[in-house]
């Protein structure tokens, strides 16, 4: 030790007659004979750390000088000089640039973090004073344009805007830069409510400051619209383009007023995405799991949320290395307007960054909510939110996607089958619904092309019908083309639009020509044949409790296999016919439907085991020339659905 102080001591008579680079040589020979030594007082090293830090500033090496006083400050969070060396540097960096841009909004943010957290550890500091007041002038000075008006909006209103903007999956994107902008806008949301949590006064001004420049920067964005069919137009959607919208559905949901001019730009935009009038409307562009966290933090008391925070410390900080203050709130403080969402979405935000938390897998939250109600004991609120969590998250309206592939040629009964299932999913369930009649091979080529298409990454499930004739392996299309089966369903897994939320297929089709024989069961298992009758239809809706089995939490939940979060329902059987009825189209079809109406809010694979009991009781006879006699059908499902999928409640 006596030989670092030695070398610490000529570095610092260095440092005063204004030998930088020879003070820096000793400094950085003080630390790595320190590290030598294997010496565990961080906080030496930290403050070693820092004086090198500013050795490299004032060589006009800001790059290093940050680098060093972040390493000290890791060493030691609460080294107030540190901060304020490394403010410092984030204000002349972001005075560098011209206002209203966006490189000087993410610098001055930094700046006035790193001043607020050096008065946090030196709060009589004149000269930390003095450099957090001039960045909150130059913030002032460039909030001169209000682009929203968030004047006396209350604070938990602030926070949920500011949570609703961005989605803290790291896959979320159509591309990587799009990807790592929004884990930044994340992580700078987590920080802002962070910052809130020490001080409501500083943060307040922060998170306004912040929702301003954002809106403001989403002003001054041009939006480009290229001419409609080509690939350019369907590619030329950009992300400012979707926080365009996202915005304006945000504050239309929370009750907040923008600037007139975003009118204009919010109709260039649903333009240029050729939005549906419905898609026009409601909170179709909020990320459906930032709502379900929204109504979760609604429901909660302040006493659960500072529960759930501690508990949640407990459990991962320290195992994660997580740089937050065990001790960040007192449980009073959650008395405070805002606090609670701060402090909730707070929690949420960082479980996202660390990978704890997305869309799919909320189990590592859930067990959080479960341990609390061990400790309640019964409570009707926790036991809700458990529940939820447990389900796939449908918030958004229009919830869902359904496309609806049928060929009427050469069968009866096939345009009563089409208004079944719009009257359904269009008029009850207020999916969006696109029906294709007698498609082909090129029908489905379109709608690969349709639905990469960014609007798409907005629903919350993708349903897809195909009703016509088929075989063993093989869908028949119009003019008796022939698709794969098995492909047509990956085909339509396959987009990243839908990736971690459910798919239903509806597959109403023959799987080939062997009839199931009501009076030898067990012969051989369901083709479409047009002069059947039937004994009746049981008038009973009734189902069947199943406990749906979901598949174990990946290491690495952001990656998740196309084939997964699905879910196919077949008419019938390998191998076996299906049946329709000559006016009213496929009895899957109808008995599907009908079920589906009647049963909403309830789990589907429920609902299909209901299907399922309710068509094998059916008599089917045929005077037809393949079979003569009784038969039954026998339909089934395969699943892959992680969640529960709730049939739609409207």
């Amino acid at each position: 030790m006596a030989c670092v102080e030695g070398i610490l001591s000529e570095a610092r008579a260095c440092c005063c007659e204004g030998r930088f680079r020879q003070a820096d040589r000793l400094y950085s020979q003080a630390l790595i004979t320190l590290t030598a030594l294997q010496d565990t007082q961080s906080a030496l090293l930290a403050q070693l750390y820092n004086e090198r830090g500013v050795c490299r500033y004032k060589q006009v090496y800001f790059d290093d000088a940050i680098e060093d006083y972040s390493q000290a400050l890791k060493l030691n969070p609460s080294l107030a000089a540190a901060h304020y060396n490394r403010a410092t540097i984030y204000y002349r960096l972001f005075a560098s640039y011209p206002r209203g841009s966006h490189e000087r909004e993410e610098w001055v943010l930094k700046a006035l973090w790193d001043f607020q957290e050096a008065l946090r550890y030196d709060p009589n500091n004149i000269e930390f004073k003095e450099g957090w007041q001039s960045c909150r002038e130059e913030m002032e000075t460039d909030d001169d344009v209000k682009a929203l008006s968030l004047d006396g909006v209350p604070l938990a209103k602030l926070v949920k805007l500011l949570y609703l903007l961005d989605n803290g999956d790291e896959e979320t994107g159509t591309t990587e830069l799009y990807k790592q902008e929004n884990s930044r806008a994340a992580q700078k949301a987590k920080e802002t409510f962070h910052q809130i949590l020490i001080s409501r006064e500083y943060g307040r001004r922060e998170i306004v400051h912040l929702l301003q420049c954002r809106a403001k920067d989403l002003l001054k964005r041009e939006i480009v619209i290229l001419p409609k069919g080509t690939d350019a137009a369907a590619s030329s959607v950009m992300k400012h383009d979707e926080d365009l919208l996202i915005l304006a559905e945000a504050c239309h949901y929370l009750g907040i007023e923008y600037d007139p001019s975003f009118i204009d730009k919010i109709g260039k935009v649903q333009e240029k995405m050729e939005l549906e009038d419905k898609e026009k409307e409601g909170s179709f562009f909020i990320y459906a799991e930032n709502l379900l966290m929204n109504r979760i933090c609604d429901c909660l008391t302040s006493d659960y949320v500072y529960k759930l925070f501690c508990l949640f410390m407990h459990r991962y900080g320290g195992k994660l290395g997580l740089q937050v203050d065990s001790d960040l709130v007192e449980q009073d403080m959650l008395e405070y307007e805002g606090i609670k969402e701060a402090l909730f979405f707070f929690v949420i935000r960082v479980m996202e960054e660390q990978n704890l938390l997305n869309r799919i897998y909320t189990d590592k939250l859930r067990d959080i909510f479960e341990g609390l109600l061990e400790e309640a004991g019964s409570d009707e609120i926790l036991s809700m939110v458990i529940r939820t969590l447990k389900t796939y998250p449908e918030e958004c309206q229009p919830p869902g996607l359904c496309i609806v592939f049928c060929v009427t040629e050469d069968r009866e009964g096939a345009d009563s089958e089409i208004v079944k299932i719009q009257s359904v999913f269009e008029d009850c369930f207020k999916f969006t619904v696109k029906i294709e009649r007698n498609p082909d091979c090129d029908t489905f080529e379109r709608y690969k092309k349709e639905l990469v298409k960014t609007k798409y990454r907005y629903y919350d499930s993708l349903v897809i019908w195909f009703v016509s004739h088929g075989d063993e392996t093989n869908l028949i299309l119009a003019g008796k083309e022939i698709y794969d089966r098995e492909k047509f369903i990956d085909d339509f897994s396959l987009f990243s639009s839908f990736s971690k939320k459910p798919k239903i297929f509806f597959m109403a089709t023959c799987r080939g020509n062997k009839p199931i024989r009501a009076d030898k069961p067990g012969m051989g298992t369901s083709s479409d044949y047009q002069n059947i009758s039937q004994d009746g239809l049981p008038g009973n809706k009734t189902s069947v409790a199943v406990a749906m089995r979901v598949p174990e939490n990946f290491l690495d939940i952001s990656k998740i296999y196309y084939q997964m979060d699905r879910l196919v329902a077949y008419a019938t059987l390998p191998s076996n016919i299906s049946f329709r009825l000559k006016d009213e189209g496929s009895v899957f079809v109808d008995t599907v439907c009908s079920l589906l109406e009647g049963s909403q809010g309830e789990n589907i694979t429920q609902v299909l085991e209901g299907v399922s009991r309710l068509i094998h009781q059916i008599v089917f006879k045929s005077e037809e020339n393949k079979f003569v006699g009784k038969s039954k059908q026998a339909c089934f499902y395969e699943s892959t659905l992680q969640k529960t999928f709730l049939v739609p409640k409207v």
